[in-house]
């Protein structure tokens, strides 16, 4: 059959298995992603991406012997932050596999978003999202075979298409397909360019000798981007991409992002060095020097930074560019007979007969279930929303006052914010307008339910009411690059600290000054009991 007369092997609404197909993700020359559910007794259900192999790969016959020693490393990666695999099946000759399903979007689809709209990603949530991959790649890197030996794992293809972020900011690792185990003492010889070549590090490009450290670099390549929100290595031809990868230049990462700390970048530049005994030796190494980078934020604040930047993203409407955004999860449930077998006795059992037609299908499977991953996070089950003040607490926004503070403009020209160079559709944006403090108010109104969270939260049972004054210093993009509040008495307390989180969050409308004060009036108070 030629890829052209493909047709789905299960359509919507069938199943394979024990999993109800929901929602046609993708399809490729290879075979078709689906959203699925796995039912069970008592309405049990959980959703799982569901990779099927098209019919006539299942006939060709290539690779050798160790395609399945590799699937067997493949669903031992057992990590919070590294996506899972759950199960492979079989229905008659065809193969599938299913895996974990992360509820969120790319990294890639984060970028390119905040991008086009001249945003910032916060500095905590950069970081903490390279935390995260660091933590799956030192347990990947670290991992023992039942043997007790050392398994010597790379990655090969950390990117941003393959960091997956969830509604609630969970960070997966996806797309082990192409790991390599390699010898410890030697490393590899790299014979073959495998991967994305923007995310390469320079010794591969001559075919020197790769470990551990090459899936580093690649790490330092996504701090980069998320940071500076273009690629690090741009071109119009793979010739082009390789050879700026082959002078592993880095441009200033204050050029991109202004206001970032000079330990943040010694620890990008550091992970960017072009010899390899020049960077961090080790996944560990490179976490403990990141988290030195962000202090005073601990690594729990920081995430929860990137908690409130992902669920204000991904609750807009124009959120993502070019992407679907919410499958429908509502096909009914076909009843038919199949079987699912798991993945570590169906290996064992396959290991025993001829493999004559198999071991492509396995290979084809791992590389093209797994490459395809990040589809996993274009669909979201539910989206966040504000649910406005809380029970027996009133929130009141006082009206603008004759401040000299509010809506002031910083020191220093009007500036017109340049939309870096990722992605490749140009979104045109209408020029900036004056900040207008009203619709300033009406933005900073929205969060109410938040603040009366904290008021809930941090104030002592008999207070009735709490009048502060919250002041934003506002950047062209319309993030919040400084937040206080007022008086500085309240500032160091508990709740002083939880109104400064949730005003540090805030997405107001892009302005024509390079910096703007902005300052809110502020009353919360608790409704007395009828």
């Amino acid at each position: 059959m030629t890829r052209a007369e493909t047709k789905p092997v299960h359509p919507v609404g069938e199943r394979i298995g024990r999993y109800e197909m929901v929602h046609k993700l993708a399809s490729g020359g290879m075979g078709e992603v689906y959203l699925a559910r796995s039912v069970g007794a008592a309405g049990f259900q959980k959703h799982v991406v569901i990779k099927k192999l098209l019919p006539h790969l299942v006939e060709q016959t290539q690779f050798v012997e160790g395609l399945i020693r590799e699937a067997k490393l493949l669903v031992a990666l057992d990590h919070p932050n590294i996506v899972q695999v759950l199960d492979l099946g079989v229905e008659g000759s065809d193969y599938f596999m299913a895996m974990e399903y992360v509820h969120g979007y790319n990294l890639a689809t984060i970028i390119h978003y905040c991008a086009q709209n001249q945003m910032v990603i916060p500095l905590p949530a950069c970081a903490v999202t390279a935390l995260h991959v660091l933590a799956g790649l030192e347990y990947a890197h670290g991992l023992t075979a039942p043997t007790g030996e050392k398994q010597n794992i790379i990655h090969r293809d950390v990117s941003p298409q393959n960091v997956l972020i969830s509604t609630e900011g969970r960070v997966k690792l996806t797309d082990f397909g192409i790991a390599k185990v390699v010898n410890e003492a030697e490393g590899e010889f790299t014979q073959s360019l495998k991967g994305k070549f923007r995310y390469m590090a320079p010794e591969v490009v001559d075919g020197g000798r790769i470990d551990q450290r090459y899936d580093l670099f690649a790490v330092g390549i996504i701090l980069f981007e998320a940071l500076c929100r273009r690629h690090l290595f741009a071109g119009s031809n793979d010739l082009n991409i390789l050879a700026q990868v082959r002078k592993a230049l880095v441009p200033p990462v204050a050029r991109y992002h202004p206001g970032v700390n000079p330990e943040l970048v010694r620890v990008v530049e550091h992970a960017l060095a072009k010899e390899p005994d020049d960077r961090f030796q080790t996944a560990n190494e490179f976490a403990l020097a990141l988290r030195a980078a962000m202090a005073p934020t601990t690594e729990p604040e920081a995430l929860n930074q990137l908690r409130g930047f992902v669920s204000d993203i991904y609750g807009r409407s124009d959120f993502p560019i070019n992407k679907p955004k919410l499958p429908d999860l509502s096909a009914p449930i076909t009843k038919s007979v199949t079987r699912s077998i798991q993945l570590r006795s169906r290996l064992e059992e396959l290991e025993g007969r001829p493999r004559r037609g198999l071991t492509v299908t396995l290979a084809a499977a791992i590389i093209f279930v797994l490459g395809a991953a990040a589809f996993v996070a274009y669909g979201f089950l539910n989206r966040p929303k504000d649910d406005g003040p809380g029970p027996g607490t009133t929130f009141v926004v006082v009206g603008q006052k004759a401040d000299s503070r509010t809506a002031r403009p910083a020191d220093g020209p009007a500036v017109a914010v340049q939309s870096p160079d990722v992605g490749r559709k140009k979104v045109a944006l209408p020029p900036a307008k004056p900040f207008d403090p009203v619709v300033g108010a009406d933005t900073f109104r929205k969060q109410g339910g938040k603040l009366t969270t904290c008021f809930h939260t941090h104030s002592k049972p008999d207070e009735a009411e709490v009048s502060l004054k919250v002041v934003s210093v506002i950047s062209a993009a319309g993030t919040v690059k400084e937040a206080r509040v007022e008086p500085t008495a309240l500032a160091g307390t508990p709740l002083g600290r939880c109104i400064v989180k949730v005003a540090s969050r805030i997405r107001y409308p892009r302005h024509d000054k390079a910096t703007i004060t902005f300052l809110q009036p502020v009353t919360l108070t608790r409704a007395t009991p009828p």
